[in-house]
């Protein structure tokens, strides 16, 4: 969709020589079985600047472990973005790319055909080098992931499922 964006928009070489990886919020290595799917993965709206430790690392590791989820729970369904903290740093040549301060991941399954969760269970982790993912280290609730990027993801929800789903850090096991 970057040919739809009427603002303008990081180019790959906005990111050459910044130390930050171009790295992707949905992970190319989701879409193998699809060339179109795959192709549309180096979208630069699916772009962000990731430190390359992280990227290449425990982000990566990350991605895996939800790959394993998705085969052993059938659908899963994931949120993934950035969070922009108290830190406000930019990169690029030719466009000013706002570096996150945080990335999150939120996954979770549905209950049957009612649409409601049923497991849930979110990530954070910091914008630096981090060469190991630690489940327990990085695992929030919905709720810190609403308060650092002021979204509301479950808003549809009775209030008292949402608000039970957003407090815990993980409901059910994965």
């Amino acid at each position: 969709e970057d040919e739809v964006l009427s603002a303008e928009t990081a180019r790959y070489s906005d990111y050459s020589g910044s130390g930050y990886d171009r790295g992707h919020l949905v992970p190319a290595g989701d879409f193998k079985c699809c060339q179109e799917l795959l192709t549309e993965t180096f979208s630069m709206s699916n772009i962000a600047p990731f430190d390359s430790v992280l990227n290449r690392y425990a982000w990566n590791e990350l991605e895996i472990k939800t790959r394993s989820w998705a085969r052993k729970n059938g659908t899963v369904y994931v949120i993934t973005g950035p969070v922009f903290g108290h830190r406000f740093q930019y990169i690029g040549r030719y466009n000013d790319v706002s570096v996150p301060t945080h990335f999150f991941k939120i996954i979770f399954t549905l209950s049957g055909n009612t649409g409601i969760p049923k497991k849930t269970i979110a990530f954070l982790l910091p914008n630096e080098p981090i060469d190991k993912f630690t489940q327990e280290r990085r695992r929030v609730s919905l709720d810190k992931i609403e308060e650092l990027t002021g979204l509301d993801f479950f808003k549809m929800l009775p209030d008292d499922l949402e608000n039970k789903l957003e407090a815990q850090n993980q409901n059910g096991s994965w």
